[in-house]
């Protein structure tokens, strides 16, 4: 093996012991994804050649100092196990979950006592395996300010398949975009989509009925789809109040800031502009990072659930290790061009900021050698505005 090929792997294998994967589990996904067939032996003995080890001894003020970085973003409301999570793959600390519960006492005490209120009831569901349904949804949390976030999960795993913020999340064509991008880049597509009764996912469905239009089961064809009341697409309902306590809420107080002090008029196409360009990425990327983390932690098991209890990650791509089985179907090529054909799917969504605007906003930028982030960006959209007011 080159050193290069070496390296690579021992990454790969980090990233996975980051995300606190069994070493069973990781045999798996290194027969999936590298068609390396050890056995756990072996693997235990490659992670000590590689010095990859799943705890070590941190410095607690890096320790305080991550958590105090969380505490104080969008993620000021997340629980142990999700802060460790955190703190393993994007700060590189890998604390044992004791070490964080240490630290979270000492600076989250009473948000931690928060937590433990409540317990909330939902009906027993079940789902055969991965891809038998995809639920998808929009949420409007964030429509007072022009942005939409849209996302789809897997019933059986509960595996966050996308989850995107844009200015739309009514219009069919972008909805089946965020559709057949996964599709086309997962090569999968499910048994059964499920929504609440809503023009935007027109576009979705059609497509999925014409993947399903040549199978004889009883879901294929016209029932490849099912609409419903929100009550029957809970999977992903269910999901958004923790959207909004992990996420959402950070960006709502922030941005009715703004509102409530005159700096942000959704009637006005400069405000709209600054904050499509400050804050749009940025909330992007807390997204993908949130389904990151979702995907990786651990569900535990429910009373009255006849869902397993497991892994997002583990449970999607693994199934039969959790007593069901795999339900999707692998699209062709030539259906792939049809849709594409007929919707024009395969590009980019345009930008929400026009052409020329966005090279005098990132010119203004370099100008100042600005980069946008979550303790600045408030900074940014003022500046910005004021700038655009004068000049434009």
């Amino acid at each position: 093996m080159s050193a290069t090929a070496g390296q690579d792997l021992r990454e790969y294998l980090l990233n996975l012991v980051k995300a606190l994967k069994s070493l069973d589990m990781i045999t798996e996904y290194l027969r999936k994804d590298l068609e390396i067939d050890w056995s756990v032996s072996t693997l235990k003995r490659r992670l000590q050649e590689f010095d990859v080890k799943y705890y070590r001894k941190e410095n607690p003020m890096d320790v305080f100092e991550a958590v105090l970085c969380e505490l104080d973003s969008a993620r000021k409301n997340i629980g142990i196990r999700t802060m460790q999570m955190r703190l393993r793959i994007h700060h590189n600390l890998l604390i044992t979950r004791d070490d964080v519960h240490h630290v979270m006492t000492i600076l989250d005490y009473p948000a931690m006592q928060m937590r433990k209120k409540g317990v909330l009831k939902r009906r027993v569901f079940y789902s055969k395996g991965s891809n038998w349904v995809w639920s998808v949804d929009g949420n409007d949390k964030l429509k007072n300010f022009g942005l939409y976030i849209h996302g789809a999960m897997d019933t059986f795993s509960r595996r966050l398949l996308w989850l995107h913020i844009y200015t739309s999340n009514k219009d069919p064509r972008v909805i089946a975009h965020y559709y057949f991008k996964f599709i086309k880049e997962e090569k999968v597509f499910p048994c059964c989509t499920r929504s609440d009764h809503g023009a935007e996912v027109s576009i979705l469905a059609q497509c999925q009925i014409f993947l399903r239009r040549n199978h004889e089961d009883e879901n294929a064809l016209n029932e490849a789809h099912r609409r419903g009341p929100s009550q029957l697409n809970q999977t992903i309902e269910s999901w958004w109040s923790r959207e909004k306590k992990y996420h959402s809420q950070f960006w709502i107080d922030e941005l009715q800031e703004l509102q409530e002090e005159g700096l942000f008029d959704q009637c006005k196409i400069i405000d709209r502009w600054c904050l499509c360009y400050t804050y749009l990425p940025l909330l992007e990327q807390e997204l993908q990072e949130l389904k990151q983390d979702y995907n990786s932690h651990k569900i535990r098991k429910q009373r009255g659930k006849l869902r397993p209890d497991g892994i997002p990650d583990d449970m999607y791509f693994f199934p039969e290790r959790f007593g069901g089985e795999e339900q999707g179907f692998e699209p062709c090529d030539e259906d792939l061009l049809e849709i594409d054909r007929q919707h024009n799917l395969d590009v980019s969504l345009p930008s929400p900021v026009p052409l020329e605007v966005n090279l005098v906003c990132d010119k203004w930028r370099q100008e100042h050698c600005v980069e946008v982030n979550h303790t600045n960006v408030r900074m940014v959209y003022e500046d910005l505005r004021q700038y655009l007011n004068s000049n434009v």
